[in-house]
């Protein structure tokens, strides 16, 4: 008799810690699973970015090819601003949501961003003179009416 209670106690026993593997092996198998959607996810996103960083860079190629002497001698404008060597180092742990190494990140791309404003800035330039040759234009045919 007390052989056969400890003998179900034993199984019981067997059952539960079956059981509880069981469901920690699905718990695990979800997690890998749930795991291997977002990793796929993950590489599809950063194979759009890598296509679109090489987009980037062709385009940047054929602009080379295009510029003057003077862009590809100078190709920023002249700013009063400090250069990098010569800034003060900006306690960045003060800017809320920054790291330093991010902000340093930021500041390699300053060149960047002065080529593009630059370029902005040219196209608006020649979006003005365009109106003014047009306005130009339309005195010069009202004058040969």
């Amino acid at each position: 008799m007390r052989l056969r209670k400890e003998r179900e106690k034993i199984v019981d026993h067997y059952h539960e810690l079956k059981r509880t593997m069981t469901m920690s092996r699905e718990k695990e198998e979800k997690r890998l699973g749930d795991l291997t959607m977002n990793s796929k996810a993950c590489m599809d996103t950063l194979k759009g970015y890598q296509k679109l960083g090489e987009k980037i860079l062709k385009t940047a190629e054929l602009c080379r090819k295009l510029e003057t002497e003077k862009e590809k001698v100078l190709p920023f404008y002249q700013s009063d601003e400090v250069t990098l060597e010569e800034a003060p180092e900006i306690n960045v742990e003060k800017i809320e949501g920054m790291k330093k190494q991010k902000y340093n990140e930021f500041q390699l791309l300053d060149n960047f961003y002065k080529r593009y404003n630059k370029v902005l800035l040219d196209k608006l330039a020649i979006e003005k003179q365009k109106a003014t040759l047009e306005k130009e234009n339309m005195f010069f045919k009202s004058l040969l009416k």
